[in-house]
């Protein structure tokens, strides 16, 4: 009996201390979240989030789509358009041939990249 009462207090205590924590730390509760209104305390400032804002702008976002292929046992970058026309970008003279294995095979299928930085980043691997 004496241990059930101590496991009582203890779960009781528990139970009071994760309350005094939470009214503490003002965290969110159901009714704010529903409203789509979080509100933070930061100790000095309280920080309310209405709505997710986009970091960036659809305009803002460029939508580049490259596609690399061997072409005459040479690496070839082609711009690909909104139509999904491709237009030759970029001739290198980086010869398939030393690749890797697994890299020509992806080649003669095309490897598709989405910014210039990954398309360099992938040049520059192969060179």
């Amino acid at each position: 009996m004496k241990k059930f009462a101590i496991f009582t207090i203890i779960i009781i205590s528990i139970f009071l201390i994760s309350i005094y924590i939470g009214m503490k730390l003002k965290l969110p509760n159901e009714e704010t979240e529903e409203k789509g209104e979080i509100v933070f305390e930061t100790g000095e400032e309280e920080i309310q989030l209405n709505e997710i804002q986009q970091a960036v702008s659809e305009d803002e976002v460029t939508k580049e789509h490259y596609v690399l292929r061997e072409v005459g046992k040479y690496v070839q970058v082609y711009s690909i358009d909104d139509n999904e026309k491709e237009e030759l970008y970029l001739s290198t003279d980086i010869a398939t041939e030393y690749l890797p294995e697994t890299d020509q095979l992806s080649l003669k299928e095309g490897i598709h990249v989405y910014s210039k930085k990954e398309l360099n980043e992938i040049l520059q691997d192969f060179e």
